[in-house]
């Protein structure tokens, strides 16, 4: 009712009448007057006209609303004063004064003085329990009311302790002759409270109670302790997924205060490992939130100390599985968890370090810290273990605590942790970044915590580090660049190459940091002269050589860096490739005339009289030449370019990556001059220029490589197997870059794609598609010998092919045509053949629609099929069989139907039936029909087919 004139009229008509001829009109009018501004003195005068005192009680809980805010407590402190006098006057209705009391609480804001005057009347009368648990549900309904609900129901079962220790008091003084009686009356509530809540399926109701158990166990004190343990239990395990989060972090308080009893007391061990138990088992929990929230509340207890000595192995072990856990946030806090461990271990006796060899001293003089050491050791580098494995898996939302943690373990005496770094310095090297944090800072950080500003230390790690992979060298720059291999660390590694000691590895660190740092390359001069006059290990001199290959200038082909780096080139001989290679290498990053000293390096090695090595030289000195061409012009159009002002927001990257510069030099075939518009006058000139270019670098006059091709092509034919593959190499070089050399040999390589052994195959399949990519327009049938090998033996074979075909249906370099079903037949291959085989149709899939390439795999195995004789027919059927254990052989067209489940389960056909049965009619055709009726009779048992009415 709105308050008004049908108020006036109610509190008008109820004057001076008994509350009991009218306990409805009484129960409307309290409920609409809260708003009243009069209602102190109206409520006064409901005082005189009350005659029953239960039939007041009842209906005057009407006038408190849980949603309003009383600003006057003295009309509320008169109503209770009233309540409590009635209820003394008659000695009854005590439970009637109970609701009294809970609704006077149940405010948005629970005056003091309100307070107060409760509890006080909480002391005075000893209200039944039953009241007390259905006045406390009621209360419960409101989210605003769990804390004062909380403070009530442990003052109330603080009152009833105190009470029944009196008794007992009493009983032993013999001034009682009654039996106290034991009473949990706070465990009783909420186990109540907690079994409402369950069977109501009100999420509010449910959300509150969880609410209520955190306070109640964070507010409870060391004597009510044992009170609260069955019905966090209880909670623990609850159906309602709310409610077990907040009782598993409930139990980090409980937890604490039974540690505390465990040392004051020596009580308690007992209901802790109850409840740690309870915790453990909620790490396995169905939900990702209760899972992480209990690996969260065992942190929280281990770090308090709370985890007993004989729960250690079990907490341990259960967290080692929620590692790998499917969801990040788990994983994430198990990490944490093992880090905090780690961090808080007790095991001091060796500095804290966490050696075997160490605590093997301890193993008879202290069997027990021995014991529990060596636990904690073991569950550790389980723990590192695990990661590796969730690495290997590809997880990288926890890649920061992974870096800290693996870090931390090195620290502490781990042994496996530096094996994790491989896998760290690859997330590094991809520049990951989560959570607003770059692993490369991360890891870096953490590399310099762990070497604690030891240079021997940071060199020695980076050397044991050594896994000669990109990701390695792009740690190695980030920390060059971050100054923390810096100058400390360069004087050792140089300290360290004086002393002759592991030269290579230090060299090999060297050449790598000086990649970043091209200034500590001047500086290591005397020290690389010294090494190439003393060593005459062929590996440390290819080391020096690159280093020198670091100089940030360019040096006359007499200095004595040249000289040097030509001088090394004695030690080349047929089992000795990679020195020829590195010289070459190094000549045209630091001369002056690149081409001049290529021609002495070729005249030493023909004055050597050794073939190999000039065959080899060859094939990479033509690639060199061609690069270097590219640079010199690039470093002209450059220069011609500052000559003319742009403006600023008109200017262009200056500089060229090697990279680029080979690929726009393979394009030139495919994509001419994609960078530019231009007309087909001008590409054509571009044409010629290139053309010309290129025949200059083999066949001019003035080439180092005049007359030397013969030598190559000659090689390839040679019946030594070695000679022949380096052949291949060197003339796959100069294909690379001849689009003359490149349609005259071509049909040489294919030869040995479909006669060599399996290495010279896979060389020749690289040949092969790096020619397709460079000049596509020349040899546009080269492509398809790339299928070729699909169905040689060697996996190796099998593997290269298809990467490279995939590699090329990207760029759409070649057309798969009738090769479908060649390529089909890896979808059921059992080796990691089969998985690349999905990507390649997968990606088919994307960029036409699915029901094509089936129709496409069909005439593919029609053609196939057409051009086997009877006799090849069933010796290729017979091997195809094997591919499938146990299928029925009734149907001939059983291994296409194989192909056929294995394509749907890729790809998803929406009325497949149908439309192949179109497609069947269509091409009115015996032996197509009946191929495609038994691949209907199949459809059903395909897992990705959508049918439709």
């Amino acid at each position: 009712m709105a308050e008004g004139r049908e108020l006036e009229l109610l509190i008008s008509h109820l004057k001076d009448v008994p509350i009991s001829q009218e306990p409805d009109k009484y129960t409307q009018l309290f409920s609409n007057l809260h708003n009243h501004p009069l209602k102190k003195e109206i409520i006064t005068g409901i005082f005189s006209n009350i005659d029953n005192t239960t039939v007041f009680l009842s209906t005057i809980p009407a006038y408190f609303k849980p949603d309003t805010v009383e600003t006057d407590s003295s009309t509320v402190l008169s109503i209770i004063s009233k309540s409590r006098d009635l209820c003394g006057e008659v000695s009854g209705n005590f439970d009637l004064l109970c609701k009294v009391l809970f609704k006077s609480l149940e405010g948005k804001k629970a005056q003091i003085e309100v307070k107060s005057a409760v509890f006080k009347i909480f002391e005075e009368i000893e209200f039944s329990t039953e009241s007390i648990m259905y006045n406390s549900l009621s209360m419960l309904q409101y989210e605003h009311t769990t804390s004062i609900l909380t403070e009530t129901i442990l003052y109330i079962s603080a009152l009833r302790k105190i009470n029944v220790q009196s008794d007992k008091e009493e009983i032993s003084a013999g001034v009682s002759d009654s039996n106290a009686k034991e009473e949990n009356l706070l465990g009783e509530i909420l186990e109540y409270l907690l079994q409402e809540s369950e069977h109501s399926k009100d999420t509010v109701i449910q959300k509150n109670y969880s609410s209520l158990i955190l306070k109640v166990c964070e507010s409870i004190r060391q004597q009510g302790i044992s009170d609260i343990i069955n019905p966090l239990l209880q909670s623990i395990t609850s159906e309602v997924q709310c409610i077990r989060n907040s009782a598993s972090e409930s139990a980090v308080s409980i937890s604490k205060a039974l540690k505390a009893q465990i040392e004051q007391e020596r009580k308690g061990e007992k209901e802790l490992a109850t409840i740690i138990s309870a915790v453990i088992e909620r790490t396995m929990d169905v939900s990702p939130f209760c899972r992480g929230r209990a690996v969260q509340s065992l942190t929280d207890i281990l770090c308090n100390n709370g985890i007993l000595e004989n729960l250690k192995e079990r907490v341990y072990t259960s967290l080692h599985g929620r590692i790998m856990d499917k969801t990040q946030m788990v994983r994430k806090k198990t990490i944490i968890f093992f880090k905090r461990a780690l961090e808080s271990h007790p095991y001091v006796l060796d500095g804290g370090m966490l050696n075997l060899q160490r605590l093997k001293a301890h193993e008879k003089t202290d069997p027990a810290y021995y014991a529990s050491a060596t636990s904690f050791y073991q569950a550790i580098h389980t723990s590192v273990e695990v990661i590796k494995q969730l690495l290997k898996a590809g997880s990288k939302g926890e890649i920061t605590e992974i870096i800290q943690y693996v870090s931390l373990c090195y620290s502490y005496g781990i042994e496996n942790a530096l094996e994790v770094f491989p896998s760290l310095f690859l997330f590094s090297w991809q520049r990951l970044t989560l959570d607003g944090r770059n692993a490369a800072d991360v890891l870096s950080e953490e590399i310099r915590k762990m070497v604690d500003g030891n240079p021997k230390k940071l060199i020695d790690l980076l050397i044991h580090f050594d896994s000669d992979s990109l990701a390695y060298e792009g740690t190695i720059r980030d920390l060059t660049l971050r100054g923390i291999l810096g100058i400390e660390a360069i004087n050792t590694l140089f300290y360290q190459i004086d002393k002759e000691k592991d030269v290579l590895m230090h060299l090999r660190l060297l050449r790598r940091l000086s990649t970043t740092d091209r200034s500590v390359t001047e500086s290591a001069l005397p020290r690389i002269y010294a090494v190439l006059g003393k060593s005459t290990d062929r590996s440390i001199i290819c080391e020096a050589i690159r280093i020198l290959g670091n100089l940030d200038y360019r040096s006359g082909n007499s200095s004595e860096t040249i000289r040097a780096v030509v001088n090394a080139l004695s030690l080349a001989d047929n089992n000795n490739l990679e020195i020829v290679q590195t010289v070459i290498d190094t000549a045209y990053l630091i001369s002056m005339n690149p081409d001049e000293l290529a021609v002495e390096v070729l005249d030493t090695l023909l004055a050597s009289e050794n073939p190999l090595p000039v065959i080899f030289a060859v094939g990479h000195i033509a690639i060199k030449q061609a690069v270097h061409l590219e640079r010199v012009e690039a470093a002209w159009n450059n220069q011609a370019k500052t000559k003319t002002p742009v403006s600023a927001s008109k200017k262009r990257k200056e500089s060229i990556s090697n990279m680029e510069i080979r690929e726009r030099r393979l394009s030139v075939g495919s994509k001419r001059n994609s960078f530019k518009n231009t007309t087909e006058e001008q590409e054509e000139m571009a044409d010629r220029v290139f053309f010309a270019k290129e025949h200059e670098i083999l066949f001019g006059e003035t080439s180092a490589l005049k007359g030397l091709l013969d030598i190559v092509v000659t090689g390839i034919y040679s019946p030594d197997e070695t000679v022949k593959k380096v052949s291949l190499l060197s003339l796959g070089k100069i294909m690379s870059i001849s689009s003359e050399c490149s349609s005259r040999f071509m049909n040489d390589v294919i030869n040995i794609l479909k006669t060599g052994s399996d290495h010279l195959q896979i060389i020749a399949l690289v040949i092969i598609a790096d020619s397709v990519m460079a000049f596509s327009s020349l040899v546009k049938n080269a492509g398809n010998s790339l299928f070729l090998p699909l169905k040689n033996q060697s996996e190796e074979v099998k593997m290269t092919a298809l990467v490279l075909i995939r590699h090329l249906l990207r760029s759409g370099m070649v057309k798969v045509k009738d090769n479908y079903w060649a390529l089909s037949l890896l979808l059921l291959d059992d080796s990691d053949i089969k998985a690349t085989a999905q990507k390649l149709f997968e990606e088919a899939a994307e960029r036409e629609s699915p029901m094509k390439i089936l129709c496409e795999v069909i005439k593919s195995y029609l053609i196939e099929r057409h051009t086997l004789t009877a006799s090849e027919n069933e010796i290729s059927q017979s091997k195809e069989d094997d591919h499938i254990d146990g299928h029925s052989k009734q149907s001939p067209h059983h291994l296409l139907v194989e192909v056929v489940k294995a394509l749907t389960k890729i790809t998803t056909i929406t009325d497949m039936s149908k439309k192949i049965q179109e497609w069947s009619l269509s091409k009115s055709d015996a032996l197509v029909t009946e191929v495609c009726t038994a691949i209907i009779e199949e459809i059903p048992k395909a897992p990705n087919t959508v049918q439709t009415a």
